[in-house]
């Protein structure tokens, strides 16, 4: 991974935070709020890694899904409290209390989404660049 900043990610993570900001703000249901808000919050964590960060998405996004799996874990082992924060809002927000079985399906929906616009914009790219070769003919063997 080397350094070097990507303009396109630093909006999608602006727009992605935004997003997150009014689930939080002004969603109050058992589904959105919980589930898509969560796998949201992985996408964003990569966006934000891929704004400072070349690397390779798939690897990127795996490292991602690692750290999500390891701060829900440490919510089950109540780290706050063990760190002594239990009586910080921002670090109780931030890290976490509660473990739920279901944040860890839904990190690793949001990842998934992750390998599969990889994988579509991959595939388009490279249709975009055959299509724009000169030397391409469709149909045609060269013999």
């Amino acid at each position: 991974m080397k350094l070097g900043f990507s303009k396109k990610y630093a909006v999608l993570s602006i727009g992605l935070l935004l997003v997150e900001i009014s689930i939080a703000l002004f969603i109050h249901d058992n589904i959105i709020r919980p589930l898509v808000g969560d796998m949201l919050v992985v996408i964003l964590i990569f966006t934000i890694c891929r704004t400072v960060l070349k690397a390779n998405n798939l690897r990127l996004a795996l490292c991602v899904l690692i750290f999500s799996f390891a701060v829900e874990i440490a919510q089950y082992f109540d780290l706050v409290s063990i760190l002594g924060l239990q009586n910080f809002e921002l670090a109780r927000t931030i890290i976490g209390t509660t473990f739920d079985f279901h944040d860890l399906l839904a990190y690793s929906a949001g990842i998934l989404l992750i390998f599969i616009v990889e994988l579509l914009a991959k595939s388009l790219s490279r249709r975009q660049f055959v299509s724009s070769d000169p030397t391409y003919k469709t149909g045609e063997t060269g013999e």
